[in-house]
């Protein structure tokens, strides 16, 4: 379901008043979000890194339909998730989503009032980072980008190293 959504590119319909049909395509890849939809005759495609969502957000209507999305400081750019009328299905979902995207979880329980369920100051979020699942990841994050680059040597400043005789 969405815990197993992040680790492999995913698509979502959804509706968008302002597109040519109606329509914008949402595709999760690993570390964004793109969205695809068509406005007047041209394509446009956005990608969008998931740490320029502001945070995870469970949200329920009058007529019960409880919604998970991400949230975006542009409204236009919040994403939609997943919809379900039962709330025992969402919140595992919602819990996983926000751990991991490293995101801060919001509810609202009325319309337009949103509370923040997570220790936050300012957009940093307290608590445990995220898991990094690659290996030498950490050797890559300490170095810097042109020592971690392989190059080759230069040929005048070799030795010339000659074959060991066998010993008999």
């Amino acid at each position: 379901m969405l815990a197993r959504m992040l680790s492999f590119a995913i698509q979502i319909c959804q509706s968008d008043p302002r597109a040519d049909y109606g329509v914008r395509l949402v595709a999760l890849d690993e570390g964004r979000a793109i969205v695809e939809r068509i406005f007047a005759g041209i394509l446009m495609r956005l990608s969008i890194p998931f740490r320029q969502f502001t945070g995870v957000l469970l949200a329920s209507d009058h007529d019960g339909i409880i919604r998970l999305s991400l949230l975006h400081r542009d409204p236009d750019l919040c994403l939609t998730l997943s919809e379900s009328d039962e709330d025992f299905d969402m919140l595992p979902q919602f819990t996983e989503t926000a751990r991991r995207l490293a995101l801060p979880r919001y509810i609202e329980p009325e319309p337009g009032e949103r509370i923040c369920l997570d220790i936050c100051v300012g957009v940093v979020m307290l608590g445990r980072m995220p898991v990094i699942r690659r290996r030498g990841a950490n050797a890559i994050r300490r170095r810097p980008r042109f020592l971690v680059r392989r190059r080759m040597g230069e040929w005048r400043l070799m030795k010339p190293v000659s074959p060991m005789p066998d010993p008999k």
